[in-house]
């Protein structure tokens, strides 16, 4: 049977070469230039029927090709053949050179008003999806869909609402992307492209994937991986087997993820496919990872770094590079792990790049202003046509009725009244459209107001980030390198210790924000007594005070006197992550004086309190106080924090089912409380 199949396989090949020498043979004596032209869409033909088998024989008859046409000056040639060097090294991963080829075509195919654009579009798209470059596909893709709407053929392209969706999922918009999907599933399935509908089904799945809809997803990956291979669109397929062994292990469903993974390296090396591999090589390290085995997970993962770095897999080395600070940071390699999650960090800025994604929103909303105006000028050619022929009614009528002054008079006034009230709803439209003009204008003022609170966010973080960072690198060089007492480094060992907490602290404190914007941080109760908990955090609201260089403040813990002890059923480790923070705000804005905190058990709940001698809250702050990354307006600016503090502290006590208030009198003095139920 191998005997037979390669007996097969080295037949076609003979068969291709022949038919490669057949049409590559161009007699340059030859002066007949309808010949020659034949002789093209030939080579074409051939190029078209067999580019998929990657041999290089097809590139140098594309070559030869476009040589051609361009000494002929035959258009469709030169377009074609632009396209098929594209799609040459697309196939073999030359992201570079396909970009190259395909933006020469497109270029050409614009000018001669050429169908290939449509292709040309659709390749480069292929390669913005392939290197992560979201916004650039996203804003190609609404190039795309100006086109066929201009055309009036949008309602057929299932292709285009697809590589939206992709385009949105990418950028994280994922009820965006899910209404793509499902317009471009439902356009394939009706004009009867199912191998098309598997690939958007397998889309769906990611996208319930990541909203944690696990069931959902697994129903649709399935629906489309059987599509896939029944059409044999196996580099597809290993691409969903590897997310389909992802939503596995989030369901704990260990056997199965392995089964999935196999069934990816499969389809992977069958369609020569390196992206594919990068991402099964990514759930491949998170299956190690799920069963302990994290020396495994990082082999893996490193394996995967030079071929996603080779393809520019920009999104998927994102992945990696997180996944490799979790593995070392487990595994005790903390200045690996810093390393990997300033890599992630650094890469992560440019892939979610908020300026782009912003420039493509405001593209597509300025292409929603040019639909709606083309609406309004139809409505107004419609309005034209009605008045047209409002007025040649009057004009029969004037002939008809010119005996009668009378009647025509009473016609006259109804005419004219009516042409008053036209008049008045066109002035009253005038001033609605005056009105939105104003606040579309308003608008954009707020937007580039957005872009630069987000453009200092940015800067802030990555201070707070780099900061600390330097401490531990700089520290840890001196502790190793120089020649210094005991006493030294412990005080090294210290300040070591505090930029660990401070860059720890500032990371905790964006995962948790991210968590509660997706509906992802959950409450865990558990039974404990409440004076034991506080009594063992007081130790450490201690070592705060002393790492803040404050142990001259007066801190005092005043609990409930009428117990001893109180057994409550609360998420523990969010209610000490709300102490911690109104403690550290309270001693970083506390110079001197002291430090009060301690509850009261009520009826139904208990109430907790934080009580400082620092510098107050301004009433001005009073609305904003709780916004995350806003901070009091008589903070210094030198202060360092995000500002995110006191808004992540209301949301953990909202998830605990309570409130936060406070009392405050500037440069006196501040006492923050809050309400947890008991019940």
């Amino acid at each position: 049977m191998i005997l037979f199949r390669k007996s097969i396989f080295l037949i076609l090949l003979l068969l291709i070469g022949r038919n490669i020498l057949l049409y590559a043979t161009v007699n340059n004596q030859s002066s007949d230039k309808k010949t020659e032209i034949e002789t093209i869409d030939k080579n074409l033909s051939v190029i078209r029927d067999f580019i998929n088998f990657k041999n290089d024989s097809i590139k140098v008859l594309t070559f030869k090709t476009l040589e051609l046409s361009q000494l002929n000056n035959y258009q469709p040639g030169i377009e074609s053949s632009y396209y098929y060097l594209g799609r040459f090294f697309y196939l073999h991963n030359c992201y570079d050179s396909a970009m190259h080829y395909y933006k020469i075509g497109i270029e050409k195919a614009k000018i001669n008003k050429s169908e290939l654009i449509i292709s040309f579009y659709v390749g480069m798209a292929n390669i913005y999806w392939d290197t992560g470059d979201y916004s650039g596909g996203l804003e190609i893709t609404f190039e795309i869909k100006r086109l066929f709407e201009s055309m009036g053929i949008i309602d057929q392209k299932y292709e285009v609402f697809n590589y939206m969706g992709l385009y949105y999922e990418g950028i994280l918009e994922y009820k965006s992307a899910l209404q793509n999907y499902q317009k471009s599933s439902d356009i394939a399935i009706k004009r009867g492209e199912n191998a098309y509908a598997g690939v958007v089904f397998a889309n769906m799945g990611s996208v319930y994937n990541k909203l944690m809809k696990y069931d959902t997803s697994i129903l649709f990956f399935k629906k489309g991986v059987a599509l896939e291979v029944e059409n044999k669109l196996f580099r597809n397929a290993g691409r969903t087997n590897a997310a389909l062994a992802t939503v596995s292990l989030n369901l704990n469903q260990i056997d199965s993820a392995s089964f999935y993974l196999k069934e990816a390296l499969r389809y992977n090396i069958l369609s020569n496919d390196s992206t594919g591999l990068v991402r099964t090589y990514i759930a491949l390290g998170k299956y190690y990872i799920k069963i302990n085995e994290f020396k495994k997970s990082i082999d893996i993962l490193t394996e995967a770094i030079p071929i996603a770095t080779k393809y520019q897999n920009k999104s998927e080395l994102v992945d990696l590079y997180d996944l490799l600070a979790q593995n070392h940071y487990k595994k005790g390699n903390y200045k690996e792990s810093s390393q990997y999650f300033i890599n992630y960090i650094e890469l992560y800025q440019k892939v979610y790049d908020i300026k782009k994604i912003n420039q493509v929103s405001a593209l597509e909303h300025r292409l929603k202003i040019t639909h709606q105006q083309n609406e309004i000028n139809l409505l107004k050619i419609e309005k034209q046509k009605s008045i047209t022929n409002y007025l040649f009614i009057i004009a029969i009528l004037f002939f008809i009725i010119s005996a009668s002054s009378i009647a025509f008079g009473i016609y006259f006034k109804k005419v004219n009244r009516r042409l008053i009230d036209q008049n008045k709803k066109i002035f009253e439209q005038k001033d609605i459209l005056e009105e939105l003009n104003k606040q579309l204008i308003l608008a954009e003022k707020n937007m580039n107001k957005v872009d630069e609170l987000k453009s200092s966010f940015i800067n802030i973080l990555s201070h707070e980030i780099r900061t600390p960072l330097n401490g531990i690198v700089g520290f840890s060089s001196l502790m190793v390198g120089a020649d210094i007492s005991n006493e030294e480094k412990i005080e090294a060992s210290n300040i070591i210790k505090k930029n660990s907490d401070d860059l720890i602290s500032t990371i905790e404190g964006l995962v948790d924000l991210a968590l509660i914007k997706s509906d992802q941080l959950f409450v865990f109760k558990e039974e404990f007594d409440l004076y034991s908990f506080v009594k063992r955090l007081h130790q450490d609201i201690l070592n705060l005070r002393n790492t803040l260089y404050k142990d001259h403040l007066d801190l005092q813990y005043i609990p409930d006197n009428n117990y001893s002890s109180y057994l409550i059923k609360l998420d523990s480790h969010l209610l000490k992550k709300v102490l911690i923070k109104l403690l550290n705000n309270a001693i970083k804005f506390t110079s001197k004086g002291k430090i009060e905190y301690g509850f009261t058990i009520l009826e139904n709940y208990i109430r907790f309190f934080v009580t400082d001698t620092g510098i107050g809250i301004p009433e001005e702050s009073k609305i904003t106080i709780f916004n995350q990354f806003e901070k009091g307006k008589n903070v210094p600016k030198n202060t360092s924090g995000l500002g995110i503090s006191l808004s992540l502290s209301k949301k953990y006590i909202e998830l605990l089912g309570g409130k936060i208030w406070y009392e405050s009198t500037v440069n006196k003095g501040t006492t923050f409380y809050f309400d947890i139920p008991t019940q």
